[in-house]
């Protein structure tokens, strides 16, 4: 994912695009099939098929979306390619260290999700007295945790050695997947084209092509690790 020349060759076609894409998500999935007939299936490889269902679901939305005849799907494509990657960079962020605190750190950024929405969510009262005293009291136990703030997208993808791919295409799939003006008001021939559309879903066949590498070496891992039990 990483290590694409600066010279790359965007030469796939739509179809041979969803042909890759199809078969890449029918990977991931069959190795979350592997991992859920384990005899038992620990908190982290369960975490793992989670995030690998949330991968194949975007991938299958590119699918068909690919298969439009029409382009005004491009922005859906762009968020669902930034989704992969991000979910690529959380999962090789964690692993970090031999995923010596995969778990730790995942609770953390759960709960300091959990914070995030609920101190959003006191907002919408004129008065923080009138929110509901469970959602007050969830949130002041919360902070008694002093979570540490979710890493940036940027920082994950430094630490993983994917900076690249995140000033190369991150900023251009952010601009197709949010409301920008280059999007809502740019030129339509090269905002709604082919070739953009091509590009976006060029890189989420790279992306899935990490993601099904990284999850079929952790599944081998698991069953390699379940026979010597």
């Amino acid at each position: 994912m990483q290590n694409d020349p600066p010279d790359f060759q965007f030469d796939r076609s739509k179809k041979e695009l969803i042909s890759r894409i199809t078969e890449l998500c029918g990977s991931i999935q069959q190795t979350s099939f592997k991992i859920l007939l384990l005899d038992t299936t620990p908190i982290i490889p369960g975490f793992m098929v989670s995030i690998m269902g949330h991968i194949a679901t975007q991938g299958h939305r590119i699918i068909d979306w690919l298969r439009e005849p029409h382009l005004d799907n491009i922005d859906l494509i762009a968020h669902s390619t930034r989704s992969i990657f991000e979910t690529c960079l959380i999962y090789r962020d964690l692993a970090l260290n031999d995923g010596q605190f995969f778990m730790d750190r995942v609770k953390q950024e759960v709960m300091r999700d959990e914070l995030d929405i609920i101190e959003g969510s006191l907002l919408r009262f004129e008065h923080e007295k009138d929110a509901p005293q469970e959602v007050r009291d969830r949130r002041d136990i919360l902070l008694a945790q002093n979570l540490p703030k979710v890493r940036r997208v940027f920082d994950r993808a430094k630490d993983t050695n994917s900076e690249y791919q995140y000033k190369a295409f991150y900023k251009l799939l952010s601009k197709y997947s949010h409301p920008s003006l280059y999007l809502l008001v740019g030129d339509r021939r090269y905002v709604y084209s082919q070739d953009a559309m091509l590009i976006l879903a060029d890189r989420a066949a790279v992306y899935l092509e990490a993601a099904n590498a990284d999850y079929s070496q952790m599944a081998s891992a698991l069953l390699a690790q379940e026979k010597e039990t």
